[in-house]
């Protein structure tokens, strides 16, 4: 039974550390993908770009056709050279992280705001297994690999990940509009 609580305690304690819109502590480094952010309004715009689009077609892919758009964007403006580094790799997906946290977020804002009751309550349920579920697998995929490669991977499973929960949690805010 001890051992129970302190799996739930020290998964609740990551899920809430690495959570998109979670209070950080003055005193703590910002992380990487934060550091920086100069990017960070034109990614934004090149999201927005890409809904709006995607919105125009009806072939069923909808907005899951967003989800590479900032790291292929980021690759493209460093050049290949450069995104075939660790450095470079890193960087672009650093730069999706924090675009597609921010998307997150911003559903996540909205969805708070809309819903009540029970189904407010299942979204947080959601969400917080939905952290615990990604950082576990971000791990999982790169604790075989040793070095800055298991970084590289890290981050591109983090962005990846964050883009399609907030893909998927878009779509389930045009749903609950629709009723």
């Amino acid at each position: 039974m001890i051992l129970i609580r302190v799996v739930v305690a020290l998964t609740v304690a990551l899920t809430a550390a690495a959570a998109p819109g979670f209070a950080q502590d003055a005193d703590e480094p910002a992380p990487m993908w934060r550091v920086d952010l100069s990017r960070l309004e034109d990614d934004l715009a090149r999201l927005e770009g890409c809904f709006e689009l995607a919105g125009q077609f009806d072939d069923g892919a909808g907005e899951e056709r967003c989800v590479g758009v900032v790291v292929e964007r980021c690759r493209d403006e460093i050049g290949e050279d450069a995104a075939t580094t660790t450095g470079g790799a890193r960087r672009c997906n650093w730069r999706g992280i924090a675009a597609w946290e921010e998307a997150l977020d911003d559903v996540l804002v909205a969805l708070r705001a809309e819903l009540a009751g029970e189904q407010r309550d299942a979204l947080e349920a959601a969400q917080a297994a939905w952290d615990a579920y990604m950082l576990a697998n971000v791990r999982a995929r790169a604790a075989h690999l040793t070095g800055p490669l298991g970084g590289v991977v890290a981050g591109g499973v983090r962005a990846r990940m964050t883009a399609e929960r907030a893909v998927e949690l878009r779509a389930f805010r045009r749903e609950t509009e629709r009723r």
